[in-house]
């Protein structure tokens, strides 16, 4: 049978669309369920998703009750929508869409635009249930950009912008500063803006923009810092110095070294909290860096051989990923199964993974944006320092790359979180 979300994505506007004039009619159906949240909006082009959780279990074992909408899903929908931790249930989801489909019937009667995008339709939907339910906060991840995206109809008690890089040119624009300028689009007027390291072309336009909004701005690496202590594989290990905590060995849940930055901005969010007269313990504070979960980021999802799995999309995020795998595993020989979107730097993603690897697998990952295997491989030719081949099936260039790893091997799947959660199913079931 066709559930009532199946039926509202057939009906939703195809593509995504930015600008806020199609979401502000459709919570204006829905009774305005954001006016009531109060929302830790997190904007960003690289670690946003790690960001949300941290910030997410870090509240929800100081006792509050915490909503957290962050996109795309890996293997199921459900995971979107959080409510401490929990995925909304299958019968939730059922009567917020039905709830939707009914209030939508009549669209047209409301306004002259397009019917909502399936992620405005999501956005509405995941403010609607969270605003059914009595939550403490709500954490509230942008899907693209930030100034035109369909969850800055929010009032936020705090805006969180984590590094920005370049992705999505075509349509954030071309340079830093203009990317940088989209982001801080989701800082509001005499608001507070928690804001990660940034490359100086973007730190000075968020500094611009909040400026001119009057807002108050807290940079992670100047008003707060932290420093690595151990980081391996098994354990990421830091020092946090704040607002008013000082933390030393701190025990991060999520691995690499990259990750500690966005626990530094996670922990800036909750002393601004703190200081908003929000109440955090101590061992609270370890507990939620211990126990936060964010999968398919430097994840182990099998052992001998090992297999990695990592969104990483974009060229910086690729960058990373093969520094931790140069400073931070052991292995014979490094496999790699990648796949892309035809709408993502393709060339600068390879250029950071091929060279790195003995044999590279080319896949494509489960979307109508993937890039053919062939565009991938031809891009690919130049770079690859060991044996290039093709598998267009996900399972074919799983199965192939691990008839050919042996237990001291490392296999890396990477290039697009379709492709990884596709992975992490097959391997899972």
């Amino acid at each position: 049978m066709e559930t009532a979300l199946a039926k509202l994505e057939k009906i939703a506007s195809p593509g995504s669309v930015l600008g806020l004039q199609r979401m502000e009619v459709l919570l204006n159906i829905l009774n305005n369920p954001q006016d009531g949240l109060k929302v830790i909006h997190v904007a960003g082009t690289n670690g946003k998703g790690s960001t949300c959780a941290t910030i997410s279990s870090i509240l929800h074992c100081a006792g509050y009750n915490v909503g957290m909408y962050t996109s795309p899903h890996l293997i199921e929908f459900n995971e979107r929508i959080k409510i401490n931790n929990q995925n909304i249930s299958d019968g939730e989801l059922e009567h917020f869409s039905q709830q939707l489909l009914e209030k939508l019937k009549d669209w047209s009667k409301y306004s002259k635009e397009e019917f909502p995008t399936q992620f405005e339709l999501y956005t509405a939907l995941a403010l609607n249930y969270f605003a059914s339910r009595n939550l403490d906060f709500v954490v509230l991840e942008v899907g693209l950009g930030g100034r035109l995206d369909a969850t800055n109809l929010v009032n936020s008690l705090i805006s969180v912008i984590t590094p920005v890089s370049y992705d999505h040119q075509d349509r954030l624009g071309k340079s830093l500063a203009e990317i940088a300028r989209e982001k801080a689009g989701i800082i509001k007027n005499k608001g507070t803006v928690v804001v990660a390291p940034q490359e100086r072309e973007a730190e000075e336009v968020i500094a611009a923009v909040a400026a001119d909004l009057g807002a108050r701005v807290y940079w992670v690496g100047k008003d707060t810092n932290y420093r690595a202590v151990r980081i391996s594989s098994q354990e990421n290990v830091f020092n946090y110095s704040g607002l008013r905590f000082e933390l030393t060995d701190l025990v991060f849940n999520l691995k690499g070294k990259h990750q500690l930055v966005n626990a530094a901005v996670a922990l800036t969010v909750v002393e601004v909290l703190n200081c908003l007269g929000y109440n955090f313990t101590e061992e609270a504070v370890r507990k939620g860096l211990e126990e936060t979960e964010w999968p398919g980021r430097l994840e182990v999802v099998k052992d001998k051989p090992l297999l990695i799995i990592d969104g990483a999309h974009n060229p910086h995020a690729a960058r990373v990923l093969a520094e931790e795998l140069a400073n931070n595993f052991s292995y014979r020989y490094l496999i790699l199964i990648i796949g892309i979107l035809e709408d993502k730097d393709m060339e600068g993603i390879l250029e950071q993974l091929v060279p790195i690897a003995d044999l590279i697998i080319i896949t494509k990952p489960e979307s109508e944006r993937a890039a053919s295997p062939q565009a991938v491989y031809d891009l690919a030719l130049n770079l690859a320092k060991g044996e290039l081949i093709i598998k267009d099936d996900i399972q074919e260039a799983v199965d192939f790359a691990l008839s050919r790893a042996d237990k001291d091997d490392l296999i890396c799947v990477a290039g697009s979180l379709y492709l990884i959660g596709k992975v992490k199913k097959l391997l899972t079931r």
